[in-house]
């Protein structure tokens, strides 16, 4: 049991070869019937209606000021974060907490943009700790 929650925990998910396969396959399709294009207005619709979710409404505050809101790296970092902390159970983060997120990060020899963003993204949820 314990191998399994600690599996869990690391976020691993049991690899099907079939359905990778299968999945390889239709992108393929895909590309070679040029349907990969709608694909893709699909996801520019998908950030349009971004701004009315709370998600949305966090991303603006956190990229306030900056030209461009966020890419989908950003969001998908945010989104980890938030799976991950889902999947804590009974485990306990050490990092990065609100209440510590400033400290420890002066220990890293260079600011990596996914701990900036996660400082940030956390003292915006969790204003009372400013």
């Amino acid at each position: 049991m314990l191998i399994c929650d600690t599996l869990n925990l690391v976020g691993t998910y049991p690899y099907d070869r079939k359905q990778y396969e299968k999945e390889t396959e239709q992108t393929l399709k895909k590309r070679l019937l040029g349907l990969d294009r709608q694909q893709s207005k699909e996801e520019n619709m998908l950030n349009e209606l971004l701004p009315d979710t709370y998600l949305g409404k966090l991303m603006r505050q956190l990229f306030k000021g900056e030209e461009n809101m966020c890419s989908e790296d950003d969001l998908q970092i945010i989104l980890d974060f938030e799976e991950e902390q889902f999947r804590l159970g009974n485990f306990e983060k050490i990092f990065p907490c609100i209440n510590n997120v400033q400290y420890y990060s002066q220990f890293f020899e260079c600011q990596r943009n996914a701990n900036n963003l996660l400082m940030r993204y956390l003292m915006i949820i969790s204003p009372k700790h400013n």
